[in-house]
């Protein structure tokens, strides 16, 4: 996979950290950022 890099100006760190995480483990980002995941999700 080559090295891709990106920033965005409307977003923080730690938002682009949460919907990068939420597209790779296929869990709603919503849920990631509140914190609210279901036992479902642990599993991912």
């Amino acid at each position: 996979m080559p090295s891709v890099g990106f920033f965005s100006l409307e977003m923080s760190s730690q938002q682009i950290s949460t919907r990068i995480l939420s597209i790779e483990s296929e869990i709603n980002s919503s849920a990631l950022f509140n914190g609210k995941i279901g036992e479902q999700d642990v599993d991912k």
